[in-house]
């Protein structure tokens, strides 16, 4: 098992599983795989970091601590491990510790928010979770932006927080030092 796993760590082919939100002409795979039909998934190329397998007190049974990056499959790796081993495999049980800026350690149980007299002390920002750098409008620029236009920005291409006024106005995307938005937040 342990060779198995790390012969999936790395950035490596991964075919998405049969049971994805894939589009396959139009329609979802799991629309297709649940009406009988064979779909065939082209490769998709995912970041592994890491495989940990651990021994459970039930026979034959597994627990991995999987570390990767976004847009990886996880039950994609147990199919795999399993065909590597010759075999079958099946998840029971998935828990994401940790996404983005966001890890389970810091999380509530929706129990514990609805008890809370004050909820907004405990929301996350989005712009704390956003790892971009930030971008300042002036009012010429948010001008243009609320009204559906570009605005130049001396900017390297990529996606920023964008800011007005102090405020986080959304996700912006500068393309050729012209940026527009991608997500708007503002009130």
């Amino acid at each position: 098992i342990l060779t198995a796993s790390n012969s999936l760590v790395g950035v490596i082919d991964q075919i998405p599983p049969a049971y994805s939100a894939k589009n396959v002409a139009g329609k979802r795979s799991y629309q297709l795989a649940r009406q009988g039909k064979t779909i065939e998934l082209p490769p998709k190329q995912v970041e592994i970091i890491s495989i940990t397998p651990e021994k459970t007190n039930k026979a034959d049974t597994f627990s991995f601590e999987i570390k990767c990056k976004g847009g990886t499959y996880i039950r994609a790796i147990a199919r795999d491990i399993a065909k590597k081993l010759s075999t079958y495999a099946t998840m029971t049980s998935l828990i994401r510790k940790n996404s983005g800026g966001f890890d389970i350690s810091t999380a509530l149980k929706i129990d514990e928010v609805i008890a809370m007299d004050n909820v907004s002390s405990v929301l996350v920002k989005p712009d704390s979770v956003l790892n971009f750098d930030s971008i300042l409008l002036s009012d010429k620029q948010e001008g243009d932006l609320i009204n559906g236009r570009t605005c130049n920005v001396d900017k390297v291409n990529g996606l920023y927080k964008v800011y007005y006024n102090d405020c986080f106005y959304g996700v912006g995307l500068v393309e050729e030092g012209n940026l527009r938005l991608k997500a708007y937040l503002k009130d």
